[in-house]
Protein backbone atom coordinates (compact mmCIF):
# COMPACT_ATOMS: atom_id res chain seq x y z
CA UNK A 1 0.00 0.00 0.00
CA UNK A 2 1.50 3.40 -0.68
CA UNK A 3 1.14 5.73 1.61
CA UNK A 4 -1.71 8.55 1.27
CA UNK A 5 -1.22 11.50 3.38
CA UNK A 6 -4.80 13.40 4.35
CA UNK A 7 -6.18 16.21 1.85
CA UNK A 8 -4.32 19.20 3.01
CA UNK A 9 -5.07 23.15 2.07
CA UNK A 10 -1.20 24.27 2.18
CA UNK A 11 -0.36 21.82 -0.28
CA UNK A 12 -2.83 22.56 -2.53
CA UNK A 13 -1.51 26.30 -2.61
CA UNK A 14 1.62 24.82 -3.18
CA UNK A 15 0.56 23.32 -6.18
CA UNK A 16 -1.06 26.29 -7.46
CA UNK A 17 1.75 28.37 -7.14
CA UNK A 18 4.34 26.36 -8.44
CA UNK A 19 1.60 26.45 -12.08
CA UNK A 20 1.32 30.00 -11.71
CA UNK A 21 5.26 29.87 -11.34
CA UNK A 22 5.91 27.32 -14.34
CA UNK A 23 2.99 30.18 -16.34
CA UNK A 24 4.97 33.23 -15.88
CA UNK A 25 8.62 31.40 -16.19
CA UNK A 26 7.43 29.62 -19.55
CA UNK A 27 5.48 32.93 -20.71
CA UNK A 28 2.50 31.18 -21.05
CA UNK A 29 -0.88 33.34 -22.22
CA UNK A 30 -3.80 31.90 -20.25
CA UNK A 31 -6.58 33.61 -22.14
CA UNK A 32 -10.60 32.53 -20.60
CA UNK A 33 -13.56 33.62 -22.27
CA UNK A 34 -17.10 32.85 -20.35
CA UNK A 35 -15.85 33.80 -17.78
CA UNK A 36 -18.87 35.65 -16.27
CA UNK A 37 -20.38 31.97 -16.26
CA UNK A 38 -18.10 30.60 -13.65
CA UNK A 39 -19.93 31.40 -9.95
CA UNK A 40 -19.04 34.83 -7.82
CA UNK A 41 -16.04 34.12 -6.29
CA UNK A 42 -17.63 33.46 -2.43
CA UNK A 43 -16.28 34.63 0.88
CA UNK A 44 -12.70 34.02 1.64
CA UNK A 45 -11.44 34.51 5.77
CA UNK A 46 -8.20 32.97 4.47
CA UNK A 47 -5.93 32.30 1.38
CA UNK A 48 -8.29 30.81 -0.69
CA UNK A 49 -12.35 30.62 -0.88
CA UNK A 50 -14.11 28.68 1.94
CA UNK A 51 -16.54 26.20 0.72
CA UNK A 52 -20.16 27.75 1.20
CA UNK A 53 -22.66 24.75 1.61
CA UNK A 54 -25.25 24.58 -1.31
CA UNK A 55 -23.06 26.93 -3.29
CA UNK A 56 -20.99 24.06 -5.09
CA UNK A 57 -20.86 23.31 -8.87
CA UNK A 58 -19.86 20.70 -11.71
CA UNK A 59 -17.57 22.03 -14.07
CA UNK A 60 -17.41 19.87 -16.82
CA UNK A 61 -14.66 20.11 -19.38
CA UNK A 62 -13.01 18.93 -22.44
CA UNK A 63 -10.24 17.05 -21.72
CA UNK A 64 -7.75 18.03 -24.42
CA UNK A 65 -4.28 17.06 -22.42
CA UNK A 66 -2.45 16.24 -20.14
CA UNK A 67 -2.33 19.34 -18.53
CA UNK A 68 -5.82 20.60 -18.73
CA UNK A 69 -6.94 19.83 -15.55
CA UNK A 70 -3.86 22.50 -14.21
CA UNK A 71 -5.27 25.49 -16.77
CA UNK A 72 -8.58 24.83 -15.11
CA UNK A 73 -7.37 25.22 -11.38
CA UNK A 74 -5.35 28.37 -12.54
CA UNK A 75 -8.04 30.05 -13.91
CA UNK A 76 -10.38 29.34 -11.30
CA UNK A 77 -8.01 30.12 -8.49
CA UNK A 78 -7.26 33.88 -10.43
CA UNK A 79 -10.71 34.37 -10.62
CA UNK A 80 -12.07 33.12 -6.83
CA UNK A 81 -9.49 31.36 -5.16
CA UNK A 82 -11.43 28.70 -4.82
CA UNK A 83 -10.06 24.88 -4.87
CA UNK A 84 -11.14 22.51 -7.73
CA UNK A 85 -11.88 18.81 -6.34
CA UNK A 86 -11.73 16.39 -9.82
CA UNK A 87 -12.84 12.80 -10.57
CA UNK A 88 -9.74 11.01 -10.91
CA UNK A 89 -9.52 7.66 -12.48
CA UNK A 90 -7.78 5.11 -9.76
CA UNK A 91 -5.19 3.81 -12.13
CA UNK A 92 -3.85 7.47 -11.61
CA UNK A 93 -4.38 7.96 -7.59
CA UNK A 94 -2.48 4.20 -7.76
CA UNK A 95 0.60 6.25 -9.47
CA UNK A 96 3.87 6.16 -7.42
CA UNK A 97 4.26 10.44 -7.56
CA UNK A 98 0.59 11.43 -8.38
CA UNK A 99 -1.51 9.35 -6.07
CA UNK A 100 0.02 10.61 -2.75
CA UNK A 101 -0.98 14.50 -4.47
CA UNK A 102 -4.15 13.54 -5.87
CA UNK A 103 -4.94 12.51 -2.44
CA UNK A 104 -3.30 15.59 -0.55
CA UNK A 105 -5.64 17.40 -2.94
CA UNK A 106 -8.70 15.77 -1.70
CA UNK A 107 -9.64 15.30 -5.41
CA UNK A 108 -12.32 12.30 -5.37
CA UNK A 109 -11.09 8.82 -6.69
CA UNK A 110 -12.99 6.41 -9.01
CA UNK A 111 -12.56 3.17 -8.23
CA UNK A 112 -12.05 -0.21 -10.78
CA UNK A 113 -15.32 -1.42 -9.51
CA UNK A 114 -17.78 0.31 -6.51
CA UNK A 115 -18.23 3.60 -8.12
CA UNK A 116 -21.61 4.13 -6.11
CA UNK A 117 -18.87 5.03 -3.47
CA UNK A 118 -16.95 8.03 -5.65
CA UNK A 119 -20.46 9.35 -6.58
CA UNK A 120 -21.82 9.67 -3.11
CA UNK A 121 -18.72 11.10 -2.04
CA UNK A 122 -18.82 13.88 -5.11
CA UNK A 123 -22.66 14.32 -4.68
CA UNK A 124 -21.72 15.09 -0.29
CA UNK A 125 -18.60 17.08 -1.69
CA UNK A 126 -20.89 19.10 -3.79
CA UNK A 127 -23.83 19.57 -1.03
CA UNK A 128 -20.73 20.68 1.55
CA UNK A 129 -20.11 23.96 -1.44
CA UNK A 130 -16.91 22.38 -2.94
CA UNK A 131 -16.56 22.62 -6.97
CA UNK A 132 -16.02 19.58 -8.44
CA UNK A 133 -14.64 19.09 -11.94
CA UNK A 134 -15.13 16.38 -14.67
CA UNK A 135 -14.48 15.40 -17.97
CA UNK A 136 -17.24 14.39 -19.56
CA UNK A 137 -16.09 12.75 -22.74
CA UNK A 138 -13.86 10.38 -20.41
CA UNK A 139 -13.15 7.10 -21.92
CA UNK A 140 -13.64 7.86 -25.66
CA UNK A 141 -11.20 7.04 -28.10
CA UNK A 142 -7.75 8.35 -27.58
CA UNK A 143 -9.25 10.96 -25.06
CA UNK A 144 -8.38 10.11 -21.61
CA UNK A 145 -7.83 7.17 -19.42
CA UNK A 146 -10.80 7.97 -17.14
CA UNK A 147 -13.87 5.71 -18.32
CA UNK A 148 -14.93 5.11 -14.91
CA UNK A 149 -14.77 8.32 -13.91
CA UNK A 150 -17.24 8.63 -16.99
CA UNK A 151 -19.35 5.84 -16.14
CA UNK A 152 -20.24 7.65 -12.42
CA UNK A 153 -22.01 10.08 -14.01
CA UNK A 154 -24.66 7.75 -15.08
CA UNK A 155 -27.12 9.88 -13.57
CA UNK A 156 -26.52 12.66 -15.11
CA UNK A 157 -27.75 13.46 -18.44
CA UNK A 158 -25.16 13.05 -20.86
CA UNK A 159 -25.52 15.87 -23.28
CA UNK A 160 -23.49 17.60 -25.56
CA UNK A 161 -22.21 20.62 -24.02
CA UNK A 162 -23.17 19.33 -20.53
CA UNK A 163 -25.12 22.32 -19.84
CA UNK A 164 -28.68 21.77 -19.34
CA UNK A 165 -27.37 19.10 -16.83
CA UNK A 166 -27.62 19.44 -12.93
CA UNK A 167 -25.67 17.02 -9.97
CA UNK A 168 -28.50 15.62 -7.85
CA UNK A 169 -27.06 18.02 -5.40
CA UNK A 170 -28.97 20.94 -7.33
CA UNK A 171 -25.34 22.32 -8.31
CA UNK A 172 -25.23 23.97 -11.16
CA UNK A 173 -22.67 23.06 -14.10
CA UNK A 174 -20.67 25.12 -16.40
CA UNK A 175 -19.32 23.68 -19.15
Amino acid sequence: MTWRPPPNDRFYRLIVRTGQFLRWALQLDLRATGVEHLPPPGPRTGPSRQPVRGKGAVFAVTHFGYVDFAVLELLLWRHARAQLRFLVHQGAADHWLAGPAISASGHVVVGYTGRADAYAAAVARLREGEYLAVFPEAGSAGASRSANAARVLSGWRRRRGFRSSRYPSGAPTAS
